[in-house]
């Protein structure tokens, strides 16, 4: 197919995934979850940088786990691209 890789990235590019969303403590009673800390009540986002043109992606997954961010990736980037990651 032609055209198939135009708009994606290549190169070398960071991924990333970051929580959103407020301290449960902090929220007003009613919309607390009271189901614990840390990603409780937070939205999960995943994304792309590239590190020439400062270009980005970022879409909102159901969860940070492994196989949301390499749908993600797998969908945006060309396959020689070198993607650099935290390790968190």
């Amino acid at each position: 197919m032609v055209g198939t890789d135009v708009g994606k990235f290549n190169g070398a590019v960071e991924v990333g995934v970051s929580r959103f969303g407020g301290k449960e403590s902090s929220k007003r009673e009613w919309k607390k979850q009271n189901a614990g800390r840390g990603r409780v009540g937070k939205s999960a986002m995943v994304g792309i940088r590239d590190c020439e043109t400062n270009r980005i992606a970022v879409m909102c997954v159901d969860s940070g786990n492994i196989a949301n961010l390499q749908g993600f990736t797998h969908e945006r980037m060309k396959p020689d691209t070198l993607a650099f990651m935290d390790g968190a």
